[in-house]
């Protein structure tokens, strides 16, 4: 959301997070948080916090700064009508992917309507609490399309939230399961869709992409990339792909918002040969 001098804002649920790059001197942090007790005169905001660094590690935490408001960091967040509770300071969430979750979910539901699968198996990596998965199985259960759903997440909160996510929003036939991919996919059957949301370290764990599918299995993939590579992509992925054995056709691979300036966030959607 726009933000006065040229500050941005996220909004998760009464939370609004200033994401400000650059060092942060004094007279713009006193700057930061007397715009920030401005913030807190709209509804339904709350809490203001500074994000003080990118997300890192495996668990995908970030650091944040109270500016102003109440010291109530745990949100309810509504979007592509579902409701999230999370914690942004213990686990990852995005409200700018919205949109973006919910075209995936259509592209999803496009598919199974086309490919005629009678019960629709759907796995979600690197799930956190779940956003990606839940909007998915909503939009499933409104068409009233047949699945099922696995998803896996390391971060032990981000499962506790997942799991009370697919409750919150009432949804059945989904399992999350708490641990590394790499351990917990070779214990699971094959399924239809393969959602990898995970662009940082995303080909570290390219081939366990691969191991729960079957022929004509569809990979919803996500990456950072710059400008210039964007018509090199496809062909990057099946030399990749090709590298482990693998043949995919890539479907489409559509921008999925501007991370910095001539930089991206995209997504390969491609099928297994």
């Amino acid at each position: 959301m726009p933000f006065a001098y040229s500050f941005m804002y996220e909004q998760v649920g009464h939370i609004a997070i200033i994401n400000v790059k650059g060092k942060i001197t004094r007279e713009k942090l006193k700057e930061l948080k007397e715009k920030a007790r401005e913030l807190l005169k709209l509804k339904p905001i709350e809490t203001v916090l500074l994000k003080q660094e990118k997300v890192k590690g495996r668990l995908r935490k970030a650091s944040y700064r109270l500016l102003a408001g109440k010291r109530h960091f745990e949100a309810l967040h509504k979007e592509n009508n579902c409701v999230f509770k999370l914690n942004p300071l213990e686990v990852y969430f995005s409200s700018r992917l919205a949109a973006n979750r919910l075209w995936l979910a259509q592209k999803i539901l496009d598919f199974i309507k086309a490919k005629k699968i009678k019960k629709a198996r759907i796995l979600v990596g690197f799930c956190g609490v779940g956003v990606y998965g839940i909007v998915i199985a909503k939009i499933l259960q409104r068409s009233k399309v047949p699945y099922s759903m696995t998803m896996v997440e390391l971060n032990r909160k981000a499962v506790k939230y997942a799991k009370e996510n697919v409750k919150l929003n009432k949804l059945n036939n989904i399992e999350v399961l708490q641990g590394d991919v790499k351990r917990i996919l070779p214990k699971l059957s094959k399924f239809d869709f393969i959602i990898w949301p995970r662009p940082q370290l995303a080909y570290d764990f390219f081939k366990e992409c691969f191991i729960n599918t079957k022929k004509g299995s569809i990979i919803f993939y996500f990456d950072f990339i710059d400008e210039n590579e964007l018509k090199h992509e496809a062909k990057k992925l099946e030399e990749k792909a090709r590298q482990l054995g693998k043949r995919i056709k890539v479907l489409e691979i559509k921008k999925a918002g501007q991370i910095a300036p001539r930089r991206w966030r995209i997504v390969g959607v491609f099928g297994v040969g």
